[in-house]
C-alpha cells in the first residue's frame, strides 16, 4: 500500500464501504465513537473505528493512500459557495488570514507589494499588517501576487503583475517581465472584477466564478519559462464555462464542477493530473468525468492550520499534482502523479528541460484518505 504524506492537503478515499477515517481523540466526546459518514448537507466526518480499519485491511483493492493534517478541512457535503471560502492561507514567503471581524491581515515578504501597503521591501515582515476590511475569502500565487474577495462580491489583487494576473497592461515582453517581477508591482489593492462569488489562482493566472455561475480566466496559463507565452496569455477575462458549482486549482491544473455533475479540467497535464490522456498542456476545459459530487486539486486542505509564518516554513510542501473526485455513488478516485503502475517518460517535465521518467496515470483510480498521526 502506497503512502503519500501531504501535510497541508486533503485527499480522497475509496473503500468498499466508502468511509473516511479520523483520529479518536479529535472527535467530540458527546458524539458516538462509531459515527458513520452518511449523505447529506453538513455531514460529520466519520471517526476511525475498528470496523473501518477492518475494511481497509480486508479490501481486495490496492488503494493509493494519502495522509493529511485535518479531514474536516476537505469541506465535504457543503451546499453554498461561501462554505469554501479560505480564511487562512500561505506559503513560506507570505501568510494571510481573515479574522472574525472580516479584516484581512498579512505578513512575510513584500518585494512585489503583496502586502498591499503601497510599498516594496525585500525584508521579512514577521508582524501582521492590516490589508483590507469586509473580506471573506483570500488566496495567493507562489509567483508573488494575492487576491481577495469582499462580502459585496468585489475581487481585489495586489503584488506582481508580471503575468497580467492583476489586469494591468505589460509593456515589456512577457519573458522579460517574468524575470523582473518586482518592476511590475501593484502595491495597493486594485479592483479586478465585480459580481464574483469565488476565485482560485494558478501559478500565473486567475480563475473566477461569478455570481451568475460563469467561469472566467486571465493571465499566463503556463510557467513562463516553458513555452511561447503569447499562445497562453489572456490580457482580459475570457469566458470558459457556464452553470458552475465549484472551481478549484493550484500550480499545475484547474478544475470546475458544474451543476449537472460533470467535471471539467485544464492546465498542466504532464502526469495525467487533468484526468485526460491528451496533450501535456490543456488550454481549454475538457470534460473528464460525470456524476461527480466534489473535486479537489492543488491545495485540498482549504485552510492552513497556523497563523505563524515561522511555523509555516516548517510544514509547507507545495501543491498537489493530482485531481481527486468524489462521485455521487460515494466512491473516491484520483489521477496524476504516483498513481497507477505505468512508467511514463516525458520529453519535458515542468522546469526540467530533459527526459524525465515518472509513475503516473490519467485514469481515475481508487484512493484512500486518512488523517496524519501527530507525534506528542
Amino acid at each position: 500500500m502506497r503512502v503519500f504524506v501531504i501535510p497541508v492537503i486533503i485527499v480522497s478515499c475509496l473503500l468498499s464501504s466508502c468511509n473516511i477515517t479520523t483520529k479518536n481523540e479529535e472527535m467530540n466526546d458527546s458524539k458516538s465513537s462509531e459515527q458513520a459518514v452518511v449523505e447529506g448537507e453538513d455531514v460529520a466526518i466519520a471517526q476511525e473505528t475498528d470496523e473501518v480499519k477492518a475494511v481497509v485491511l480486508e479490501s481486495k483493492i490496492d488503494p493509493y493512500v494519502f495522509e493529511v493534517n485535518d479531514l474536516l478541512e476537505m469541506r465535504r457535503d457543503k451546499s453554498q459557495i461561501s462554505d469554501y471560502y479560505i480564511t487562512k492561507t500561505g506559503y513560506p514567503l507570505n501568510l494571510y488570514y481573515i479574522d472574525e471581524n472580516k479584516i484581512l491581515w498579512g505578513c512575510g515578504y513584500n518585494e512585489c507589494g503583496q502586502l498591499g501597503q503601497g510599498t516594496q521591501s525585500e525584508e521579512l515582515n514577521q508582524e501582521m499588517v492590516k490589508i483590507a476590511e469586509n473580506v471573506v475569502h483570500v488566496t495567493y500565487s507562489q509567483l508573488g501576487y494575492t487576491v481577495y474577495l469582499t462580502e459585496d462580491h468585489k475581487l481585489y489583487g495586489m503584488g506582481t503583475n508580471a503575468t497580467g494576473a492583476l489586469l494591468e497592461d505589460i509593456i515589456a515582453p512577457l519573458g522579460v517581465a517574468y524575470h523582473n517581477s518586482t518592476l511590475f508591482a501593484i502595491t495597493t489593492p486594485k479592483l479586478l472584477m465585480e459580481d464574483v462569488s469565488y476565485v482560485s489562482l494558478g501559478h500565473e493566472d486567475v480563475v473566477v466564478m461569478k455570481t451568475d455561475n460563469t467561469v472566467w480566466t486571465w493571465g499566463v496559463h503556463c510557467i513562463s519559462t516553458m513555452r511561447n507565452l503569447d499562445n497562453y496569455y489572456d490580457r482580459e477575462p475570457v469566458l470558459l464555462l457556464e452553470n458552475a458549482k465549484l472551481i478549484t486549482g493550484g500550480s499545475f491544473n484547474h478544475a470546475a464542477l458544474l451543476n449537472d455533475g460533470t467535471l471539467w479540467t485544464w492546465g498542466y497535464n504532464f502526469t495525467g493530473n487533468c484526468g485526460s490522456d491528451g496533450e501535456y498542456f490543456i488550454l481549454k476545459p475538457q470534460k473528464v468525468a460525470n456524476d461527480v459530487k466534489m473535486v479537489w486539486t492543488g491545495s485540498l486542505n482549504y485552510n492552513i492550520d497556523t497563523t505563524d509564518i515561522n511555523e509555516l516554513n516548517k510544514t509547507y510542501e507545495g501543491t498537489l499534482e493530482n485531481t481527486i473526485i468524489e462521485k455521487t455513488d460515494g466512491s473516491f478516485l484520483a489521477c496524476g502523479v504516483n498513481i497507477g503502475e505505468t512508467e511514463k517518460t516525458l520529453d519535458y517535465y515542468y522546469e526540467v528541460g530533459e527526459p524525465y521518467t515518472i509513475i503516473c496515470s490519467s485514469e481515475f483510480l481508487p484512493c484512500v484518505i486518512r488523517e496524519k498521526e501527530t507525534s506528542e
